[in-house]
């Protein structure tokens, strides 16, 4: 069975953690888990000050080479009954802010960064963007979903 419009909107608003899926070069599937907001009607996912690799990370490495990819919001419990998915089909934009950039987008990501913020008390001891920032914007393209029950 599906999740309720009211479940799914709760979900979105306030899941901690979702399965970002992308590919990669060769056509495998590369899956992490990330933080997100949902924001003027995008989702979004920042590259954080939390300890990542050097250079340029692998999802948005497959975001600027295809900007198809879905997120998957779960919660498994031993009660099978309380089990469910939420899977969003995305189109990936990497949003990389500079000087440069467009007031609209700069005003845009900053009130992503507070929502942010806002969501995630990690984030008074962990910078939200670390440099250069950069943000995945997720356009909603479809929407799935199951539970095991109502």
């Amino acid at each position: 069975m599906k999740l309720s419009e009211t479940a799914t909107k709760q979900f979105i608003d306030s899941w901690p953690i979702a399965r970002l899926a992308t590919l990669n070069a060769d056509g495998s599937p590369h899956q992490v888990p990330v933080v997100f907001v949902h924001y003027a009607g995008l989702f979004w996912s920042p590259v954080d000050g939390k300890t990542k690799r050097t250079g340029e990370l692998t999802r948005i490495e497959n975001a600027m080479a295809n900007p198809h990819a879905s997120l998957l919001l779960d919660h498994y419990a031993e009660d099978w009954s309380q089990l469910w998915w939420l899977r969003i089909d995305v189109e990936l934009q990497v949003v990389r802010l500079s000087d440069d950039a467009k007031r609209s987008v700069q005003t845009t990501t900053s009130d992503v960064v507070d929502a942010l913020r806002r969501k995630y008390s990690q984030y008074e001891t962990v910078p939200v963007l670390r440099d250069p920032p950069t943000l995945l914007s997720m356009r909603p393209l479809n929407i799935s979903s199951w539970c095991a029950s109502a």
